[in-house]
């Protein structure tokens, strides 16, 4: 398994600890979220259940059945209700020797249909007899962050308090993404790595998909393009299985990847043409909450000014290029030097490092130092990044995307100085500001590269 030592460490405190836990692990869907628990407790599980998508009362009970009998259940007699189903959880658990039972129930939003009473009787089996003993973990899953979290995580009734860790898988770092690839025999250099980052995301699900022995370009090629390419209707099926009304979602989400900076929420509401309410807020949210979008407040701004911007690498590269174009096999790679294939490798160079501030700070040795990362523009420039450091410095850095060294013009070191004077007195900072470039491979010295006080290319952050 790559990666994940936090979360293996977590697990490990919770099954060895004397008494019971209720962990809610919650993340993007093809995140890994049921790999990790499944391999992690494969011959620990005292039961294992997944809910089945847009189905009924009937039918999920019926499933549930099958499930009690693989763990020994043995009765012919099928649960009527939700509140049998988990009584009778129970007694298959108590008839189990093993000091600490795994009780792991997948996709948990999908059993809570309409009129059921699955959380009531959810939250029956836990508070009244799980939660009493000192040998149960129960581990819950889902996709729908939103559900997790309003259910589970703020729920002001039965469950209230009641979810004693959680736990929220994210992406691969572009580390882990390397060490992925490795493990699948995929040996590429840092660039075409960066470039499965900047296409999936450090998706697990998504670079699985990678083949050996191809360029990640052809990899593209096949996985979009292609009439039946794995990836060519991930999208719809993303928002599909996760939303009953998609619509709004990946209207916005249209949106959003039309402008880098992002839109204020007045601006989508505006655009979008529809009321702001509780519906709205509601969809926001959930795309916030499952990593899709990110709100974020530019540097020197209130509250008031906060942007919402495309944050999933797989949905802007496929708004990007494949939605509502007629693509065709072969034509990413006739398209790799195209002035918009170059506009969009800048943005997804700049977002993943954007992703990576930690290991940044790390490079920059400023690990310890508290620091508050922003973007900022005006009329007249734009700042990529900014690091305000509590050492009274800030970090103006640039982010550069070439297959080549990187060499600072003339005229380019005669905007970057003027860069940091627009910025310097439009901010009316007192903090010393230092230049720092970021770059995909390495740097040129030059009578100019002088004026760049810290330099980190690709390689620092992959390893």
């Amino acid at each position: 398994m790559i990666g994940r030592y936090q979360e293996k460490k977590h697990l490990l405190r919770l099954y060895k600890d004397k008494k019971s836990h209720f962990l809610a692990v919650f993340g993007r869907r093809r995140i890994g979220k049921t790999y990790l628990i499944r391999n992690y407790f494969a011959d620990k599980m005292s039961f294992y259940h997944t809910g089945l998508s847009n189905t009924g009362l009937a039918l999920q009970l019926d499933n549930f059945y099958l499930s009690l009998v693989k763990y020994g259940y043995q009765s012919s007699e099928k649960p009527k209700n939700w509140l049998q189903a988990f009584e009778i959880l129970k007694q298959l658990l108590d008839q189990n020797p093993s000091e600490k039972k795994v009780v792991f129930i997948d996709d948990l939003p999908w059993l809570d249909s309409p009129r059921s009473a699955f959380l009531a009787s959810f939250e029956n089996f836990w508070n009244t007899w799980a939660s009493a003993r000192q040998d149960i973990l129960l581990i819950v899953c889902g996709s729908a962050s939103s559900w997790m979290i309003h259910h589970l995580l703020n729920n002001k009734k039965g469950l209230h308090n009641r979810v004693t860790s959680q736990m929220k898988l994210l992406p691969f770092d572009i580390k882990e993404t390397k060490e992925f690839l490795e493990s699948n025999h995929i040996q590429w250099d840092s660039i075409q790595i960066a470039k499965a980052y900047m296409v999936l995301g450090g998706i697990p699900f998504y670079l699985e998909q990678l083949q050996s022995g191809k360029s990640i370009d052809q990899s593209i090629d096949e996985l979009f393009y292609a009439p039946n390419g794995h990836l060519r209707h991930e999208y719809y099926n993303l928002f599909a299985s996760l939303y009953d009304k998609p619509e709004l979602y990946m209207q916005i989400m249209q949106l959003l990847s039309q402008r880098t900076k992002g839109f204020t929420r007045g601006e989508l509401l505006s655009k979008l043409k529809v009321k702001t309410g509780g519906h709205f807020s509601k969809v926001i949210e959930e795309l916030v909450l499952s990593d899709f979008i990110q709100k974020y407040i530019p540097y020197g701004k209130k509250e008031r000014d906060a942007l919402y911007k495309l944050q999933d690498f797989f949905c802007h590269f496929y708004l990007s290029f494949i939605q509502n174009q007629s693509t065709t096999r072969g034509e990413w790679l006739s398209a790799i030097m195209s002035g918009k294939t170059n506009a969009w490798s800048g943005y997804a160079f700049e977002r993943l490092c954007h992703h990576h501030i930690d290991k940044i700070k790390a490079v920059l040795g400023i690990s310890g130092v508290l620091t508050k990362a922003s973007s900022w523009r005006n009329e007249a420039i734009q700042i990529d990044l900014l690091l305000e450091r509590q050492d009274q410095i800030i970090n103006l850095i640039e982010v550069k995307y070439s297959l080549n060294d990187y060499t600072i013009t003339k005229s380019y070191a005669k905007e970057l100085l003027n860069k940091v004077e627009v910025f310097r007195q439009a901010s009316k900072t007192k903090k010393a500001i230092h230049l720092t470039l970021i770059t995909t491979q390495d740097l040129i010295e030059n009578e100019y590269s002088g004026y760049i006080q810290n330099h980190i290319k690709l390689d620092d952050i992959l390893d």
